[in-house]
This record gives C-alpha cells, structure tokens and sequence, in this order.
C-alpha cells in the first residue's frame, strides 16, 4: 500500500512542474472522476511491471501511455493537473481520495483473485 501512495505523490510531481497558488475551480474534474483515472493509471503500471509482458521487451512511452488514459477520460494532461493542485491544497481530502482509489483496487484484486480460483477448480 505505500508503494502506491509513494507512486501517487511521485506521479504528482512529474506532472507538476511548477506549483500555481492560484485556486482553480473551472476545469476540475470531480472526485469520482480523478479517483478512476487514478485507478486506470495504476492498473496500466502493473500491467507495464508485470514480467510476462516485460518479457516481450515492447518499449512503451509512459507518456504517451498516461496521454492515452487521459484521453479514454476525455481529459487533457492540463485539466488532469489543475484538478490535482486543487484536490492536493486539501492534504486529508487527498488523503480520502487516495483511499478510495485504494478500495477501488482492491475491489478488482477480490474479483481477479476470485476468477481465477474458479478457473482453477475442477469438477469432480
């Protein structure tokens, strides 16, 4: 879990570049939206991390990658990073948020895992 906590500030600040004061409230997504991209972008690094797919030695631009989820979203890298400042100046409401992205995957863990023991039992 700090792994992905640690990922998400420093995912933060490469998308940061220079801090803007100025509270943004045009262009900021909601919560429940940030909290899905969130999750797109760390289920994508996982795939990214997984070896059977590193094994197959494809070179992937993470930039373009997360340009690419962001666009499923129908956001820009812009919009993406002004919600952000304006969630962040709220430490414990990021905090709730990342939580929520936290309970979102582990969710999908419960339901992977749970698929997979039923391929793997046998009918007898």
């Amino acid at each position: 879990m700090r792994f992905i906590y640690f990922f998400t500030i420093g995912f933060y600040f490469l998308f940061s570049g220079c801090s803007q004061n100025e509270k943004v409230n045009k262009d900021v997504i909601s919560k429940d939206s940030l909290i899905s991209v969130i999750v797109d972008m760390h289920l994508g690094d996982a795939i990214l991390m997984e070896p059977s797919f590193q094994a197959k030695q494809m070179v992937i631009n993470k930039p373009e990658y997360y340009s690419a989820i962001l666009q499923k979203h129908s956001l820009t890298k812009e919009n993406f990073q002004k919600s952000l400042d304006y969630y962040s100046q709220d430490p414990e409401g990021f905090e709730k948020i990342y939580d929520n992205v936290i309970e979102k995957l582990t969710q999908l863990q419960g339901v992977l895992m749970s698929t997979d023991s039923l391929k793997n039992k046998t009918v007898k």
